[in-house]
């Protein structure tokens, strides 16, 4: 287990529905923790998840990246009415 797995499973012992309409502020959470990470968006699944390059982390855990996914920065230039509405649906 790595550190951002201990980190998810040491401070969120309770599921807050963070796979099912908080995974992102889930993301803002542990991209503030561990900077390094950067939020993508799984367009088919409809989920926000943190990277780290290698692996996808969100409350469940490490699991790997998907082959279909949107980087925030990329999404956010290539579709910016698409990706404004998701983000507005998700921070209500």
């Amino acid at each position: 287990m790595n550190e951002i797995e201990k980190f998810i499973k040491r401070r969120f012992n309770v599921d807050c529905h963070w796979t099912d309409g908080n995974c992102y502020y889930f993301t803002l959470i542990l991209c503030y923790r561990f900077p390094h990470l950067k939020r993508i968006y799984y367009p088919i699944e409809g989920h926000w998840v943190v990277t780290d390059g290698e692996y996808a982390y969100d409350f469940n855990g490490k699991s790997e990246i998907g082959e279909i996914f949107y980087s925030e920065e990329e999404w956010g230039k290539e579709d910016k009415d698409f990706y404004d509405r998701v983000v507005e649906d998700c921070t209500r």
